[in-house]
């Protein structure tokens, strides 16, 4: 009964249908604590459910399921190192949301290290911390090119690019093409080439990332809105602003409809919508834009959340912007 539950859960979670499987996630938990502490199907539970309620935001709820999952594994280290990897994982992918890098460059740095010790340097389970640690040097990466440390802002793309060269050449033959884990590493990638100017090869691997995650999900899911908007950057940078306004819209679509609007995905969309509007001459629209991000926000997280701040950067940039366009384009991007 609990593998029949967990399978239904996933499915629905795979499909952003959220609420529903929260729902089962918990049947599936009340079913796994019937077994007791010792059986490994209660971290899996845990784990599981910790994952669908930092989907839905609950960041400060998820945090705790984490934690509990990461505590049962000192005190049965006998349960499955997979789960305590993902564990770790997921744990540091809430502190980067929250700009917590440090934990979570920890946290990623134990999970591969973990990896390589079960299965080898070269395993389907690496990716997912290689790709972790990746995004975020992306992510600090441009903190330090914002403060104006162009030095360190390429040492980390730099090694950026590499770690995901390496993940996707592991990816590609550990999961074959077409898998999830391939179109994550693509369009991280992409991502990653964009920032160095590298924009015609982060459009082709943006491109198959998207085809890849629409085939895979359906094109009404979290992970094809990202692509869209990712997608819809690189055409921004190349001057192509109509096709990448429609990408936007339809990731704005997206996240709505599966996710809501009083989301921060939804805020960091407006973030970039409200960058290409400046970049069409739309600079009221661009600041109304960022003055909704701004509110999302800090009604979920306050004042003091990292893409808070950044909206407010790229508020106060836009609010000066009229004359010195061509430069505060360059800056905010």
């Amino acid at each position: 009964m609990w593998a029949e539950l967990t399978a239904d859960a996933n499915e629905a979670l795979n499909l952003g249908k959220y609420a529903k499987a929260e729902h089962i996630f918990l049947q599936a938990l009340a079913v796994a604590e019937e077994y007791g502490r010792e059986d490994e199907r209660l971290s899996v539970s845990l784990l599981n459910l910790g994952l669908v309620t930092a989907a839905q935001g609950q960041f400060d709820k998820a945090e705790q399921i984490y934690l509990k999952t990461l505590s049962l594994y000192e005190q049965y280290p006998a349960h499955n190192q997979l789960t305590l990897i993902k564990g770790l994982n997921n744990l540091g992918l809430l502190y980067k949301q929250f700009g917590k890098y440090e934990q979570a460059e920890s946290l990623f740095s134990k999970s591969i290290k973990f990896s390589e010790e079960l299965q080898g340097d070269d395993s389907d389970i690496i990716v997912i911390g290689l790709n972790n640690l990746a995004t975020l040097q992306h992510v600090r990466a441009i903190e330090a090119i914002t403060s104006g440390d162009s030095k360190l802002f390429k040492e980390l793309i730099g090694r950026a690019r590499n770690s995901l060269e390496r993940v996707l050449e592991i990816a590609d033959r550990v999961f074959g093409s077409g898998h999830p884990h391939v179109a994550t590493t693509l369009d991280n990638l992409g991502v990653i080439c964009a920032e160095q100017g590298d924009v015609d090869t982060a459009l082709e691997l943006q491109t198959k990332a998207l085809e890849m995650r629409t085939s895979c999900f359906g094109r009404s899911n979290p992970s094809v809105a990202n692509s869209l908007k990712n997608l819809a950057n690189s055409y921004q940078r190349k001057g192509q602003f109509t096709l990448a306004e429609k990408m936007y819209e339809e990731a704005a679509v997206i996240i709505k409809d599966v996710l809501g609007q009083e989301r921060w995905e939804y805020a960091e969309l407006l973030n970039v919508q409200a960058l290409l509007c400046f970049e069409m001459g739309r600079l009221e629209r661009a600041i109304t834009l960022l003055e909704e991000g701004i509110r999302i926000i800090e009604k979920s997280f306050g004042k003091q959340h990292p893409l808070g701040t950044l909206l407010k950067r790229n508020l106060g940039m836009l609010s000066k912007a009229e004359r010195r366009q061509p430069q505060v384009s360059s800056m905010i991007r």
